[in-house]
Formats: C-alpha cells, structure tokens, sequence
C-alpha cells in the first residue's frame, strides 16, 4: 500500500508541519491510471461501520465452510471470493479520527497515537490487486520480524507503483539552497519547483 494526500497546496500547511517539507505532486492523469482511490473514512459510532463489521463477522465465519469437502466446491470458490473482496475493501477504509490519544503495548514496545482527525488528510491509496496477488496484511507485531519483512517485501517487488517525469506537477523542497540544488540536479525545465511556506 502507498499513501498520498489530495490537499491542495495553499491548505497543506498542517499536514507538512507534521510529516515534512517536501512533496512531490503528482498530477490527476497518473493517479487515475495508477488506479488510486480516496478511502472511505469512518466514525466506529455510524451506521456503515455496523453494516461493514456485520460483513467481516459473517465472512470469519466462511472459513469452516470454504474448508469443509463435503460442501459445493462452487460455494466454497465463491465464499473465497467474497472473503478476498472483503479484505481488499477493508485496505481503503480509515478511521474519521483519533477522539483522544491512544497508546498501545505489545512485545514491549509502547506506541502513542495523539488525538487528531484523520478525514483531514484526504487521503488516497494504491493498493495493488492483479488477480494473480492476494496479501493479507502483516500482524503489527510482524513488523519486528525482519524475515517475515523482508519476505513479504520481495512478494510486492513485483508490483511497483512507477512514474515518469511528464507524472509530477511540482516538487516542494524546504529552502533556497535545496531548491539550488534541485535544480542543479534535475533542471528546472522539466517541472516546477516550489518552496515550502
């Protein structure tokens, strides 16, 4: 999964103080053949968030049918399709927001999640889905697990999310000397250059 935020410059203020001053700014045409999609932002209180947990909680129970050989292997074959769709779904929905910060333990680690509204974001997503591919996503605590990492890494290297020059709109770098730099490197003919503000 790739993620990437559809906010328009003049309103990125608080979204760059947060994750940096530098982007790059893809343009409409490549995000639509590279099949991107915003996600679907979710209050756990609304009713869409109940009709979708009612969905997982019935497709958990799929399984025991899908393993089961005394049932119709056409069944079976179409509970796994659903099941698939399910979790590609789930890979485009997002919480509306933090209402309080949040911290959570595991395998000794501590993380905080601080209060703060996702929707704000406006977030897009490139998720791949070849018919051919089929990836659960790793358990939290499988990111520790470098081999588990790295094999899930080279499972995904077959399907890159690429871009061309003629793709960017412009880049926004920090300060005159990046922006010298930049151009120095690249050349300014080839897109525009912006300074953070």
């Amino acid at each position: 999964m790739t993620c990437f935020c559809d906010i328009p410059y003049e309103l990125s203020h608080e979204h760059r103080k947060r994750y940096g001053n530098h982007a790059i700014v893809m343009n409409e045409k490549w995000k639509i053949s590279k099949k991107l999609n915003p996600v679907m932002y979710i209050q756990p209180e609304s009713y869409i968030t109940d009709v979708f947990a009612g969905f997982v909680n019935k497709a958990i129970g799929f399984s025991s049918i899908i393993e089961d050989e005394r049932n119709d292997i056409n069944v079976a074959k179409s509970l796994g399709y659903v099941t698939r769709q399910l979790t590609r779904l789930q890979y485009f929905i997002k919480q509306f927001e933090n209402k309080e910060e949040i911290t959570i333990e595991y395998a000794g680690k501590i993380r905080r999640f601080e209060k703060r509204r996702f929707y704000d974001e406006r977030e897009w997503r490139y998720v791949p889905s070849p018919d051919d591919f089929f990836f659960l996503p790793l358990d939290i605590q499988d990111y520790d697990d470098l081999k588990k990492l790295n094999e899930a890494n080279e499972r995904l290297i077959q399907y890159p999310l690429t871009f061309e020059y003629e793709d960017i709109n412009y880049v926004i770098v920090q300060n005159e000397s990046e922006l010298i730099e930049f151009i120095e490197k690249f050349g300014e003919e080839k897109f525009e250059i912006r300074l953070s503000k």
